[in-house]
């Protein structure tokens, strides 16, 4: 904390600094990682801007169907703004294996609703990833095959297979499965 303090207190904040900060600001790349995740230091100091480096939860973006007047979210608002601003190149996903927010999403579905509810992450959790979870416990079934996701429209329908080699925890199956279908 006293580094942190020290770094903080050291640098000067005039209005100047901020307005020249905000207008250098030209984002080529959103990063979108976990919260858990190490890489969100080093890619927040080094590409300071060049990027905007987003963290949430298991890389959970809530999907922009749950939105509305009632729902708003810091997630998709934050990448929103920097598709807006016209220098757009990347939208990069850093994940890590082993996600242990990912790995309890299965856990706390057991749980009965009054649990979930009392917890605001749990909620928000079971409410962003539930329908991967259904999607994931029907690739179980049959890990061989294909699965189809759809695209923007209906008619954007393709094939993807998710480690067929059956290589990765299930954790990282799921989040393969959940990124390919947002």
């Amino acid at each position: 904390m006293k580094l942190f303090l020290r770094n903080l207190l050291g640098k000067s904040c005039s209005i100047q600094n901020l307005k020249q900060t905000s207008q250098e600001l030209k984002p080529r790349v959103v990063i979108l990682t976990c919260v858990e995740a190490a890489a969100r230091r080093f890619l927040s100091s080094s590409l300071q801007h060049d990027a905007v480096v987003l963290c949430s939860p298991g890389n959970l973006i809530p999907h922009s169907k749950l939105y509305g007047k009632e729902v708003l979210g810091s997630e998709v608002a934050s990448m929103e703004w920097a598709c807006s601003q016209g220098s757009l190149e990347h939208v990069v996903v850093c994940g890590h294996s082993n996600c242990q927010i990912l790995g309890a999403l299965g856990k706390w579905q057991i749980q009965s609703a009054s649990n979930v509810m009392s917890s605001p992450f749990l909620s928000w959790l079971t409410q962003h990833g539930n329908s991967t979870l259904t999607r994931f416990e029907r690739y179980e079934m049959d890990r061989l095959q294909p699965m189809t996701f759809q695209g923007i429209s209906p008619k954007e329908l393709w094939d993807a297979y998710v480690d067929p080699q059956c290589h990765w925890t299930d954790q990282d199956q799921f989040s393969q499965v959940f990124l390919l279908a947002s």
